[in-house]
């Protein structure tokens, strides 16, 4: 849902789609039964603060975190967010710092950490937020692409914490359904499980994100 959100060219436009993402996924949320456990949201996108250089940017941003924080508290999701590709020197993108995200980095198949994938704190007032909690894999990874114009449908290998995050997610709902966790207690749990890396914690978070007994 979410990248489609933000595949225009102006960011005001892109945040306003995506404010309305998030009210279209409350409105599902809503009407679930009470008992459905596994509610999660991907979002591989990332939104650097330096971009929100106007106050209808700023004002729409602060839509996102309080429609997202909403979807948390409210009902229960777990969001997991691509943490961005700039490298660890340029921190990481929101929404991956807001406070309850699950931020994912990139790693390879052979588990070594993608150079691209960013990592740290996120600026004032999320300073105290650190990125990732966990990574997935990230580098050379088949994706859709979209149809050509004759109609036909490709894949490519595709690098980005985009690419790791929807593995997260992907693992996240498994593991809700088997664990009866979700929100914040699926995120502890996804974290105490991950597969410690042979990487700094500052790159890496926990680890690879993994389902019990893989290894």
């Amino acid at each position: 849902m979410c990248g489609a959100i933000l595949g225009v060219e102006r960011l005001d436009t892109a945040l306003s789609r995506l404010v309305r993402g998030i009210n279209w996924v409350a409105e599902k949320l809503a009407a679930l039964p009470a008992t459905t456990t596994t509610r999660i949201v991907n979002l591989s996108l990332g939104i650097r603060e330096d971009w929100l250089d106007t106050p209808s940017k700023r004002d729409r941003f602060a839509a996102v975190a309080g429609g997202l924080g909403y979807l948390m508290s409210g009902y229960g999701a777990l969001i997991v967010a691509a943490v961005g590709n700039e490298g660890p020197n340029a921190g990481p993108c929101a929404p991956a710092y807001f406070p309850g995200v699950l931020a994912v980095g990139a790693v390879d198949f052979d588990r070594d950490i993608a150079r691209f994938s960013s990592a740290g704190r996120g600026p004032s007032p999320f300073d105290y937020v650190e990125t990732p909690h966990v990574v997935g894999f990230g580098v050379e990874v088949p994706s859709a692409m979209e149809r050509d114009i004759s109609g036909e449908s490709y894949y490519c290998l595709s690098n980005g914490t985009s690419m790791a995050s929807p593995y997260v997610s992907g693992l996240a709902a498994l593991a809700g359904i088997e664990t009866g966790y979700y929100g914040a207690d699926l995120k502890k749990w996804l974290i105490n499980q991950a597969l410690p890396l042979q990487h700094s914690a500052d790159r890496v978070g926990a680890g690879l994100a993994r389902m019990v007994g893989e290894s």
